[in-house]
């Protein structure tokens, strides 16, 4: 059986247990941070994210939807400065260069991922920000790339592969100078 990763919580776990066990379903590599290899970019930032998270709302707790919020800081922080030397807060001009700042984030690691933006991908990500997951006896289970299960579940997804398609053509704009500000 195969899930979207909106059932990726606590919760899901709690109503279906070990029923739900040889379920699929991708997620954000936060929900088995503590799984990932020592050598994944996102590790350490997705799990200072799940101890802080832990710490406030309880032990096994995290949620992935928490993550995309938490990841705002780091974000933040990279596009924030560049933009305070190009304007003024509160002003269209500052907007601008807010915007044209987050489009140019490279490399910014987070708890969901990497991200890398460009002015027709505002997502960022790479196949660095998503993981097969298995729940194996009504736990989250990292789906290791290569394993029997990986080959039987999913093709394998490599940091090499192609950045996931952008959502070009979903209420938005075509022209830049087309988008709001404010």
């Amino acid at each position: 059986m195969y899930q979207k990763h909106g059932v990726a919580n606590a919760d899901f776990l709690r109503v279906c247990g070990r029923d739900c066990d040889g379920t699929f379903l991708p997620a954000g590599s936060v929900l088995v941070a503590v799984q990932l290899t020592d050598n994944n970019p996102v590790k350490k930032v997705a799990l200072d994210y799940v101890k802080k998270y832990e710490a406030a709302h309880g032990q096994g707790s995290v949620s992935t939807l928490g993550a995309h919020a938490w990841d705002s800081g780091p974000l933040l922080s990279n596009t924030v400065p560049a933009a305070l030397k190009k304007a003024r807060p509160g002003t269209p001009e500052f907007r601008k260069a807010l915007r044209d700042s987050l489009e140019d984030t490279r490399s910014v690691t987070a708890a969901y991922g990497v991200f890398n933006m460009s002015a027709q991908d505002h997502l960022g990500f790479d196949q660095r920000s998503r993981v097969m997951v298995e729940i194996v006896d009504g736990n989250w289970q990292l789906v290791k790339l290569g394993s029997r299960r990986a080959v039987s579940c999913c093709p394998a997804v490599r940091a090499s592969d192609p950045p996931l398609p952008t959502r070009q053509g979903w209420n938005r704009p075509e022209s830049r100078s087309e988008w709001p500000l404010d």
